[in-house]
């Protein structure tokens, strides 16, 4: 495996980097959907608190951490939008709430497919969301999950990238 890639669109180059930084960083929404990010999200910043900056989606928000924002952006732009990505795999899937997760959502499971040793999950929040989550099979069928069923769904601030920035 190459220790070091480039992403080229339409002949130019949009990230260069080693595959972890690219993966854990992707540039752009064009980079994070070549990856492979499925739960993409555009909002406007809302306010901030404990570090975190509440990016409003209409009918629910995210929490991001500022340090994922250039603090000049902040500084300036009151409102901004922006593009917000959260990898399927950093997604927590639990029967009960999730008191101490930031970023917590009740739903229903949509929809699933069966790929082996993972399941791979939408689920729709009461809020009109749809997240895609992968979960081992193990753990899917250990909790009796299945279409319809009612559930949470959390994941951690660090977890969410911001993909883009209006203006920036």
């Amino acid at each position: 495996m190459a220790n070091r890639i480039a992403l080229i669109r339409d002949g130019r180059i949009i990230q260069t980097g080693s595959p972890k930084e690219i993966f854990s960083s992707p540039k752009n929404e064009f980079v994070a959907r070549f990856l492979g990010y499925e739960n993409i999200f555009e909002g406007k910043a809302a306010h901030q608190t404990d570090g975190l900056l509440e990016v409003d989606l209409g009918a629910a928000a995210i929490k991001v951490p500022l340090k994922a924002v250039d603090h000049a952006i902040l500084a300036k732009k009151k409102g901004f939008r922006c593009v917000l990505g959260v990898q399927t795999d950093g997604i927590q899937l639990s029967d009960t709430p999730c008191p101490d997760s930031a970023n917590c959502f009740h739903g229903v499971i949509e929809d699933y497919a069966d790929l082996g040793s993972i399941i791979k999950a939408s689920i729709r929040t009461d809020k009109g969301l749809v997240f895609h989550a992968i979960e081992t099979t193990n753990a899917f069928i250990g909790n009796c999950r299945d279409r319809s069923k009612a559930i949470w769904v959390s994941f951690a601030p660090d977890s969410v990238r911001v993909l883009s920035i209006d203006g920036a």
